[in-house]
């Protein structure tokens, strides 16, 4: 009798498990998932010379909506041995001009110049659950949080170099 009790015991936890995993199943594909986002890219959109110095202005196209950092990771100018980066290149402004542009100055116009931009992001999944959580805590005893780890996405583009004068 102790037998046949164990094994409806197990029965019914195996049945359990199995209705358990079905109906999570079914409430997994049928629950509204937010559409997709088209992947970020960076557009150059032409040069100006409005901020005293020439810059090259890029467009932010479809920005993660997770984004809370951009910055720029990188800027070369193509030579006749390649991509270098030139040496006075190392104190590159940037700042952002109306909506999603970003106004990066350059060098010279008669270049390409290739823009890396860097996005940061917070991480997602268990890992970004344990860092909001983390940072909740750091609130609730009156510290600032910092943020822990974070996604970096890099988009790249380059502008297009102007004939000189004569």
């Amino acid at each position: 009798m102790a037998q046949r009790s164990k094994y409806m015991g197990r029965w019914m936890v195996l049945a359990a498990a199995s209705v358990a995993t079905i109906v999570g199943g079914y409430l997994i594909l049928t629950f509204p998932h937010p559409p997709s986002q088209a992947s970020p890219t960076i557009t150059f959109i032409g040069y100006t010379n409005t901020g005293g110095q020439t810059e090259a202005l890029f467009r932010f196209n479809h920005p993660p909506r997770s984004g809370f950092a951009f910055g720029l990771h990188e800027l070369s100018y193509h030579t006749s041995t390649g991509w270098a980066a030139l040496p006075s290149a190392q104190s590159v402004s940037w700042r952002y001009e109306t909506g999603l542009v970003a106004a990066i100055s350059v060098e010279t116009t008669n270049l390409p110049a290739r823009v890396v931009v860097d996005i940061w992001t917070p991480r997602k999944g268990v890992a970004g659950l344990c860092d909001h959580l983390l940072g909740q805590l750091t609130r609730l005893v009156g510290e600032t949080p910092t943020p822990s780890q974070f996604g970096v996405l890099y988009l790249t583009n380059q502008t297009v170099g102007l004939p000189s004068n004569p």
